[in-house]
């Protein structure tokens, strides 16, 4: 350590840093350098010598090292500092070299914010007075330093969090308007020099000066809750708000007058825009209360509209041909005038500008910026140049049209703003659908002229229209055809009868498909008319339909599904799958909102359906949207009494669907059945009663015929290679899970008898195939469903077909560890499933008093605890659904058990000893434990009829066994006592725990006894009395009575108490 005690002032001490810093920084003499700062840090006056050179040196060096060691210092005595921050902040080792010139600044800066708590005042004085004229360097500096102070995220240079919000505060209050006014100035300075002719390094500067621009206007400024405003479009706009002498730095009509400036100078080819449209978003989210008037406020906001207007009125595209890269650019371009519109526009804040006079110049500005954007639209689909960057540059226009679209119904739904607009949103509205129709057609012309690659992308459309149809634009257009709904049903219903007279006189297929491209969007023009795209419910707008039969909507929709109906049965016409799903998704909307309103028209949505179905369009036909529209039709129809289904429709709708069902010969035609059939079919089969036992029958035999001659294929394991065939196969057994769990199963029973005599061949077959294995087993659930309508003979032939199957499972089962670890999921998938069962067919079953159900029962449920025992290692996977079913067989088909083999009970019992001692089943085990010994007493004692053959059953097994009751007590014993399984708490002891000692000493008490009197014999000697209660006669004769089971619990309490008090006692 360096001798200072030379070092008599602070000049000299001051002196002696700065040249220690610079040995470090330029690696002359590093160790002395490192040697005299080490020693310096632990001088008296060490504060004073580190703050003197932060606020009076000129070397850089010497600033980060004074402003760290500060720090340091400052923190230590806050007590704000832990050890290892000390040790690893205070590392003075490392060298400028070491950090590199960013993260000198991010430290520094570091050190700064913490510096500002201790002298705000003073500090921010000598800051600025440091900063001096915008250069790169100061620039970037304050860049970081801002950065810094918002944030408190860095891992190595994080605050806690009092300290942060201090930092923030006293900077807040002594810094940031120094900091606002030095920003805007060195914009201002920067760009009133900029010119067309201004070099890169002058571009680069004015850029850092914009975002530093960024930075301090999205400062966290104190701002109230109510201050905070989201705009109804969908788009968040947190408003920002400085205090109000903020404004005369910000607020600035020659700052718009420079960016404005700066814009057209820099428009194309350069990263400026960009930047500079950040700072114009900034400006237009400044919030009402930050103004000193509103006067002040609306100009601002007018002057931000005018300058976007500007830039529209402007376009960046020439004229003739264009490049993608110049779409793209316009593209860009125009959705940073669409956001700062939104902005300004979308807010209540923006209310003001509704009485300034140049509002009507707002309105139809904003109309012709759509225009402009739809014209740009249809120039980039006809431009032969874009064929193959068509799709993209389009769906990035359409971006845009939404944001605007946005805007104007943003106005529609604020009554102050709607009263303004006049005719401009049906003129709106009007342009939206002629121009996407428009479109649509030119898109479809021109990719079957010039672009596969367009063409397949629109093939392969998004089925739920969310990427090609825009759902919020469309969302935002059908609100502004509700402002006058007469008009736009006139409108929708003229372009209606046009595209489908135009359809129907179509003389080629590329006719068909230019036409059919305008009746999908034309269709999905009226869905948004009539709907609302996130809401279930009739739009506020057609209210009144409510209390008005005669409402002109009503008639509209009357027209458009006649006109729809007629559409789908031209003759030569074949509709292709994309035109049906949007009418399918119209009939979704109108069934759920509307149908209650025409119930007449329920006979109409059904032929629509079945045409549908029927379609001879099967390339990626939507099937499972036909479906779901049925089941809403069906749920309106029988659950709330919503007209009626006529016979003729109502066969030609199951027609179309066995029909389809039956179709073989396109891959993938049955896939959309796979993930539905339980929820949709339900719905299907529940509602074809006996009335409709014609269109019952033909379901039926359709799955049945398919299964039985796939359950006799040869060669199965080659039949289901083919993807079409294993599809095929899976949809059949979907469609038999709906049909067997729908709520109303009487008529189905015939088919579930059939159906079971099918199983166990299926199950066979799919030996080598667990996907469609696992798909079986739920239907063999979904059947067990069925359980409480069958008979006692349909009930045992189910019982057949699942212990049929749980043997195929055993001999499917892994014979070796290597074979197990490779199909671990298969295993545990399996036993999941047919464990989970147990309790549904135990439950469900109309069989009371039925010996061999409960046999059987007790049989399959043992032959799963087989499969399980060799490979415990999947038992913790499933505990919980092992435990269920044990319970439910031990609780309910106990009886089961006295036709059960002395191999069988064995097996129950070497599960279940091991289960005491895994966690959170010993519990579980013992009331299962429980329950078996309780039959057991009970039986023994006459009190109910059980099995007298010696070589069988549960009574026989354990009077010839008295050894097993020794052990199964003295196991449960051993866990009662371990203070591991929590037996025993401050609330007592577990009463299942109790009930399980209380019934096997009712058991075997005389073995029992002589094991307590061998393992306590010394206690005894002391307290002879210490088994007379657990052993009582009161308790061994009244175990049937719970208050005697429940008195039991105490006194085997005290018993166990009394005995660790003497072991305790003997320990100490």
């Amino acid at each position: 350590m360096p001798d200072l005690s030379n070092i008599t002032t602070l000049q000299e001490a001051t002196q002696l840093f700065e040249n220690a810093c610079i040995m470090m920084g330029d690696y002359r003499n590093l160790k002395e350098g490192e040697a005299i700062i080490q020693a310096l840090s632990q001088h008296p006056s060490a504060e004073e010598i580190f703050k003197s050179c932060l606020f009076q040196s000129s070397q850089s060096y010497c600033i980060f090292y004074s402003a760290k060691l500060y720090g340091i210092l400052l923190m230590k005595k806050w007590g704000q500092l832990s050890t290892e921050q000390q040790h690893g902040l205070g590392d003075t080792s490392r060298t400028i070299s070491d950090f590199g010139y960013s993260e000198v600044e991010l430290v520094l800066c570091f050190y700064l914010k913490q510096l500002w708590i201790a002298d705000p005042s003073g500090l921010s004085a000598a800051f600025f007075q440091r900063l001096g004229t915008p250069t790169w360097r100061s620039m970037k500096l304050l860049e970081a330093f801002l950065q810094c102070m918002k944030s408190n995220n860095a891992s190595d240079f994080s605050l806690p969090t009092e300290t942060h919000n201090a930092a923030l505060s006293a900077f807040y209050n002594n810094g940031l308007k120094q900091t606002a006014q030095w920003v805007v100035n060195a914009v201002m300075f920067l760009s009133s020099s900029f010119d067309a002719a201004a070099s890169q390094q002058q571009e680069q500067m004015l850029e850092l000066s914009l975002t530093l621009l960024s930075e301090t206007l999205s400062w966290p400024w104190p701002t109230p809750k109510e201050f905070r405003s989201v705009s109804k479009t969908g788009m968040s706009t947190d408003l920002i708000t400085p205090d109000v002498t903020f404004e005369p730095i910000f607020i600035q009509e020659s700052l718009l007058q420079q960016l404005q400036k700066i814009y057209f100078l820099k428009r194309r080819n350069s990263s400026l825009p960009q930047s500079l449209f950040g700072v114009l978003t900034l400006l237009g989210s400044y919030a009402p209360q930050s103004f000193a008037s509103t006067r002040t406020h609306a100009q601002h906001l007018h002057r931000l509209v005018a300058f976007c207007l500007e830039v529209i009125a402007q376009p960046l595209l020439p004229a003739g041909e264009v490049t993608a890269e110049q779409v793209e650019s316009d593209n860009r371009e125009k959705m940073r005038v669409a956001v700062l519109l939104k902005t300004v526009l979308c807010t209540h804040a923006a209310d003001v500008l509704v009485f300034l006079p140049a509002w009507q110049e707002v309105t139809r500005g904003v109309q012709g910026m759509l225009t402009v954007l739809y014209q740009d639209l249809l120039r980039i689909v006809n431009a032969p140049a874009l064929a193959e960057d068509c799709v993209e540059l389009q769906q990035a226009g359409e971006e845009v049209v939404c944001t605007v679209v946005d805007i104007i119904s943003y106005w529609c739904d604020t009554p102050e703003t709607l009263r303004t607009l006049g005719t401009l949103p049906q003129e709106v509205y009007a342009l939206s659908l002629r121009t996407r129709l428009q479109l649509a057609a030119v898109v479809l012309r021109y990719s079957e002229a010039a672009s596969e690659a367009l063409w397949r992308d629109l093939e392969q459309r998004d089925e739920n229209e969310d990427q090609w149809t825009f759902e919020e634009e469309q969302d935002a257009i059908g609100r502004l055809g509700r402002v006058s709904p007469g008009d736009s049903c006139a409108l929708l219903l003229d372009a209606f009868k046009e595209v489908a007279g135009a359809l129907a006189g179509a003389r080629s297929e590329a006719e068909t498909d230019y036409f059919e491209e305008q009746l999908y969007w034309l269709v999905t023009f009226i869905k948004h008319f009539v709907s609302d795209f996130d809401c279930d419910e009739v739009p506020l707008a057609f209210l009144e339909l409510e209390h008005n039969s005669d409402y002109p909507l009503l008639h509209f929709m009357d027209c458009v599904n006649d006109m729809i109906k007629q559409t789908l049965s031209l003759p030569g016409v074949t509709i292709s799958s994309t035109v049906l799903q949007s009418i399918l998704g119209y009939l979704r909307k109108f069934v759920t909102l509307y149908l209650p309103f025409r119930p007449q028209l329920s006979d109409d949505f059904y032929v629509i359906v079945a045409i549908t179905l029927a379609s001879t369009s099967q390339e990626n036909l939507p099937f499972k949207s036909a479906v779901e529209v049925l089941q809403l039709l069906l749920d309106q129809t029988f659950k709330h009494g919503v007209g009626a289904v006529n016979m003729t429709v109502w066969g030609e709708v199951v027609n179309a669907l066995m029909d389809f069902v039956q179709r073989d010969h396109v891959n993938g035609s049955l896939q959309a059945l796979n993930d539905m059939p339980v929820h949709h079919w339900r719905a299907f089969a529940a509602c074809v009663t006996a009335t409709y036992a014609p269109c019952l029958q033909t379901l039926f035999s359709t799955v049945l015929e398919q299964l039985t001659a796939v359950a006799a294929l040869p060669d199965f394991a080659d039949h289901v290679k083919t993807i079409s065939n294993l599809q095929r196969l899976q949809a059949l057994i979907a469609l038999a899970r709906g049909v067997c769990a729908q709520e109303d199963g009487a008529p189905c029973l015939p088919f579930a008898a059939r159906l079971l005599e099918l199983l166990p061949a299926l199950y066979r077959q799919t030996r080598l195939h667990e996907e469609l294995r696992g798909q079986l087993l739920k239907l063999l659930g979904d059947v067990a469903t069925m359980l409480p309508r069958m008979t006692e003979a349909q009930s045992l032939s189910f019982l057949a077909a699942l212990l049929e199957i749980i043997d195929l499972t055993a001999k499917a089962f892994p014979a070796d560890d290597a074979a197990l670890r490779k199909h671990s999921d298969f295993c545990v998938k399996t036993l999941s499933l047919l464990f989970g069962m147990l309790p549904s067919i135990i439950t469900n079953s109309a069989l009371t008093d039925c010996l061999q159900w409960d046999a059987g029962l007790v049989r399959a449920y043992v032959r799963l605890l087989s499969l399980l025992l060799p490979q415990l290692t999947l038992f913790p996977l499933l505990m919980k659904t092992v435990f269920n079913a044990s319970l439910m067989v031990c609780n309910t088909v106990i009886r089961g058990f006295d036709m059960a083999s002395f191999e069988e009970i064995q097996l129950f019992l070497e599960f279940m000893l091991p289960s005491l001692e895994r966690f959170d089943c010993e519990f579980k085990t013992m009331e299962c434990l429980y329950l078996v010994y309780y039959h057991f007493a009970e039986a023994r004692r006459g009190a109910i009829a059980f099995n007298q053959d010696p070589n069988v059953g549960l009574v026989s097994f354990i009077q010839n066994n008295p050894a097993v009751t020794e052990r199964v007590f003295v196991a449960s014993y051993k866990q009662i006592i371990s203070p591991k399984t929590g037996c025993i708490t401050k609330e007592g002891l577990e009463t299942r725990a109790s009930n399980l000692m209380l019934i096997l000493i009712v058991t075997q008490r005389e073995a029992i006894q002589a094991y307590f009197a061998q393992r306590y014999a010394s206690i005894l000697q002391k307290e002879p009395n210490l088994l007379a209660g657990v052993l009582s006669d009161k308790y061994v004769s009244g175990y049937t009575e719970r208050h005697v089971r429940w008195s039991y619990n105490k006194v085997f309490l005290r018993f166990i108490q009394t005995i660790q008090k003497y072991e305790e006692a003997v320990s100490v």
